[in-house]
């Protein structure tokens, strides 16, 4: 949230510098998949589902103003110093991050990771993922 006057401190970051993992993967727990097979093709389509995730990066960065826009421009290393600062209370990114995480922490950070959220529009109530279920 922007305060005249304040460092803005904000709900969550979207980096989104190259977003096709995200968006792929967090389009899976809204019931979309972006990457459709029909027999031997594959097309690509963004329908409701496919679009909720992208709607609510929307939402958050322009109507509700609890994300920044500048995150939109940001690889997922570059919101760290953010997150660590407290600028950030979230930073959706990938497993991969989580070494990273641990290793810049500046000492007594408590952080977790947590799922991704899970969407109604989903036939597994939003729990599908594209990596090992044992993760």
């Amino acid at each position: 949230r922007h305060e005249k006057g304040r460092e803005s401190r904000y709900g969550v970051v979207w980096a989104m510098k190259e977003p096709v993992n995200q968006t792929v993967n967090m389009a899976v727990t809204t019931g979309g998949r972006i990457i459709h097979r029909e027999g031997d093709r594959t097309r690509v389509r963004f329908d409701a589902a496919d679009s909720a995730v992208a709607e609510l990066i929307r939402r958050q960065v322009r109507d509700e103003r609890t994300a920044p826009a500048s995150g939109l421009g940001m690889g997922g290393g570059d919101t760290l110093p953010g997150f660590f600062a407290g600028r950030y209370a979230m930073v959706p990114l990938g497993f991969s991050y989580r070494q990273q995480v641990s290793q810049q922490a500046p000492e007594g950070f408590d952080w977790v990771t947590l799922p991704l959220p899970a969407g109604r529009g989903a036939p597994d109530g939003g729990r599908a993922q594209g990596v090992s279920p044992q993760t």
